[in-house]
């Protein structure tokens, strides 16, 4: 059985903002470390770091969000895209990429990333 049965596949999570996701990504390697000998013989999967690692697991983020350094530090900022839809309710048109190219605390290079770049990507639009 192959490592894993549909290595293509991509899961976004939207709406969630990015704090979460390195909790819950230590969380499951946790489990994948502890028990993933159980498993491994009726199931096939990869560490879930890996599954990160690979591109199949996406997020966004609010920009003004205070743990997003903290994350793109752990996880890298390969994964993450701007939260961009409009209109919404708490979005700040036109200025709604204000707190994002404002950051001190985030390199030039990953604000392109998450605000425009890995979308491209996802979306396969470039």
């Amino acid at each position: 059985m192959s490592s894993t049965r549909h290595p293509g596949l991509r899961v976004a999570f939207l709406e969630a903002g990015v704090g979460w996701v390195p909790f819950f990504i230590d969380r499951l390697h946790e489990h994948f470390e502890k028990r993933g000998r159980l498993d491994r013989e009726r199931l096939a999967y990869r560490d879930p770091q890996e599954y990160l690692a690979a591109g199949n697991i996406w997020t966004t983020c609010e920009p003004e969000e205070p743990i997003l350094p903290g994350v793109i530090d752990v996880l890298g900022d390969d994964f993450i895209m701007f939260a961009s839809d409009y209109p919404h309710w708490d979005g700040e048109w036109p200025e709604s990429t204000k707190h994002l190219r404002n950051r001190p605390d985030i390199s030039e290079d990953t604000r392109a990333k998450i605000g425009g770049e890995n979308a491209e990507r996802f979306y396969a639009l470039s």
